[in-house]
């Protein structure tokens, strides 16, 4: 029984992204691959499927993250002075 394994350069573009990419992704360990030599590295086209799937991010749950992160409180009020900086002319900054 044989499984095709795909070449670092054919699951770049299958990702869509660059050869370095998919051997930094080996490097750290997000992308797992099957090492035949020192110099030839496979991957499986289903490890390729499973990482893409983690990554993908629904429309409405990365909405959400935004509202959740909401605006800083002290950006709430504008702080006046010129240009919104908080400081007057004339002021001493210590």
């Amino acid at each position: 029984m044989t499984r095709e394994l795909w070449t670092v350069a054919q699951a770049a573009e299958h990702m869509g992204c660059s050869e370095d990419t998919v051997r930094r992704l080996i490097s750290s360990g997000k992308l797992p691959s099957i090492n035949v030599s020192a110099r030839l590295t496979r991957l499986d086209p289903a490890d390729v499927e499973i990482y893409l799937e983690s990554r993908k991010t629904r429309a409405g749950a990365l909405q959400q993250k935004q509202k959740a992160k909401g605006r800083r409180p002290w950006m709430e009020k504008p702080r006046g002075g010129l240009n919104n900086s908080g400081y007057y002319p004339g002021m001493k900054v210590v």
